[in-house]
């Protein structure tokens, strides 16, 4: 690690919200105005934000369950079936119980927490207990470490990251061209 980081754990840096889901037969809880994003949903994705989903609840779906509305800019993390999915909303959303949502504080960027748990989803796999399906308990993802260098270095890492997975997607939609012709 290098001068001047530190190594926090998640619960230092990030609040933790647990999703949940409405009851499914009660049609007032559903098509509403709130987001609701869950595991597969997730994994269907090919950016890192989202902003609309497939299914959306209402005042009285959130009030009735133990869903809970992510400030803009959270971390969304698949915590069961499978353990690793990951967005970043950029509106107001909820998830169902098979999501952790991580709202970072002040001193850690959003977009570094995504690659950083990116880079770490073996862990948190590893992490995971259960007998029929792993799941990622929130104390446990609470305990996980994260390297944490000051904001403007988070930001530049960020950077670098942006720029070589731009990189990495035009030289696939070029070989994918080639490849056609």
């Amino acid at each position: 690690m290098k001068a001047g980081w530190t190594t926090k754990t998640i619960a230092d840096v990030c609040s933790v919200v647990n999703g949940g889901t409405p009851k499914t037969g009660v049609s007032e809880y559903w098509d509403g105005a709130h987001q609701w994003i869950t595991p597969a949903e997730m994994g269907k994705r090919s950016t890192p934000y989202v902003a609309k989903t497939e299914r959306s609840i209402t005042d009285a779906g959130i009030q009735n369950s133990s869903a809970r509305l992510l400030p803009p800019l959270s971390v969304i993390l698949s915590s069961r079936a499978p353990i690793g999915h990951l967005v970043i909303n950029t509106e107001p959303m909820a998830t169902n119980q098979g999501c952790k949502g991580l709202v970072p504080s002040d001193d850690l960027n959003h977009k570094y927490l995504y690659y950083y748990l990116s880079s770490i989803v073996q862990l948190l796999n590893d992490l995971g207990a259960g007998a029929t399906f792993k799941e990622l308990s929130g104390g446990k993802l609470k305990e996980v470490p994260i390297p944490l260098p000051q904001l403007a270095e988070q930001q530049r890492i960020v950077a670098i990251l942006d720029e070589a997975f731009e990189a990495i997607a035009a030289a696939r939609a070029n070989a994918d061209k080639n490849r056609q012709n």
